[in-house]
């Protein structure tokens, strides 16, 4: 007696509705002698699926180019301004303290300009666009109270020219993205529910890094008081304060990434102590007094910060609940015992092999 099995290698997995080895779909690649290739528009990577540089269109490549001559000449300007400042002034000064927020902020908006198109993020091109807001608004202050300064009036004028452009190529982006969600559908599928998840997971990303940015704007200007009331404990605590906020950010990130419970666990632990360090500084800033102008840019920082927090760990709240729906095996390729429902779906439509017969 022989027996024998199928081999799987020369089964089709693909099965008709009438039982029969459905045949896979015909292409122009399965024509010999025409060499039709068709073009690659995104790759993976571990932070998800990226545009190629040849799927870039003209509209994206001009708002690009416009975006990035007006954030590297600012970052270039700005350096120009602290390097003359510390040379002028033995203790920082609030146009000191003014110019590094500014130059940290310039280099988050460049990192916006480049994932908001690589990526198709609505929300990151729409933090660019309010962030390239408030970098004129601060422009034009600066302007005005120092107009015989060169730097300054060269710096003014760039961003006059360049920031509208910005504001406008960068809101018919950020609308045409959130419309269309191309990067989504290439990511999940033409499945609404996932979609919608895969959004929300983008949301809450894009609050990680706004979160990250306006921390690190609060520790330069808490550190900036004139009247030396920080101490050297509380600069170690700052210190500590700006590595805990990369690292929180980190931990949100993977948490999402690998959908593990006890990251977000510890996410939620950890999401209370820098907060609540704002809020004391604050109420002490407030009692001890600083400049006028640094004083109104840490309460209206503290703030804001505090806001983003809040939303983000609701945000949190929501994507965490989507857990196991297959969200994780799209975006980025893994599989875990957590996503019970994907497997069981998957197992009900996979064909059944029938067992080995005897000859």
């Amino acid at each position: 007696m022989f027996s024998f099995q199928m081999d799987s290698k020369d089964t089709d997995d693909s099965v008709s509705e009438n039982g029969r080895p459905a045949t896979p779909p015909f292409g122009f690649d399965d024509i010999p002698g025409l060499n039709i290739k068709t073009e690659q528009t995104t790759v993976d990577t571990v932070l998800g699926k990226r545009r190629t540089v040849s799927s870039i269109t003209k509209i994206e490549l001009a708002f690009v180019t416009v975006a990035a001559i007006s954030v590297l000449s600012t970052i270039g300007l700005t350096i120009t301004v602290i390097t003359l400042l510390e040379k002028a002034d033995e203790k920082p000064s609030a146009d000191l303290v003014f110019a590094i927020v500014l130059l940290i902020n310039s280099l988050f908006c460049l990192y916006y300009v480049v994932d908001g198109v690589f990526f198709e993020s609505a929300y990151e091109i729409v933090v660019f666009v309010g962030a390239a807001f408030i970098l004129l608004i601060y422009c034009i202050i600066s302007f005005t109270q120092s107009t015989g300064d060169t730097v300054k009036t060269v710096r003014f004028y760039l961003i006059i020219i360049l920031g509208p452009c910005c504001f406008i190529l960068g809101s018919i982006l950020a609308k045409n993205y959130y419309e269309s969600k191309n990067i989504i559908f290439r990511t999940v599928g033409a499945s609404v529910e996932l979609q919608n998840m895969c959004g929300l997971m983008l949301f809450f990303q894009t609050l990680l890094k706004f979160d990250l940015q306006l921390e690190v704007s609060m520790v330069v200007f808490v550190l900036s008081d004139n009247t030396s009331n920080i101490g050297m404990q509380d600069s170690l605590i700052l210190g500590f304060g700006l590595i805990y906020s990369v690292v929180w950010a980190a931990i949100g990130f993977l948490s999402v990434r690998y959908e593990s419970r006890n990251l977000v666990i510890f996410f939620y632990v950890t999401s209370i102590a820098e907060p609540a360090y704002i809020i004391y500084k604050m109420v002490d800033v407030i009692d001890h007094g600083l400049e006028d102008l640094i004083l109104s840019a840490i309460i209206t920082c503290g703030v804001i910060g505090l806001l983003i927090r809040l939303v983000t760990c609701i945000t949190m709240f929501f994507v965490y609940k989507n857990f196991g729906n297959g969200l994780k095996e799209k975006v980025y390729g893994q599989t875990s015992g957590d996503t019970a429902a994907v497997i069981k779906n998957e197992g009900a439509s996979q064909p059944q092999l029938p067992p080995p017969q005897s000859i």
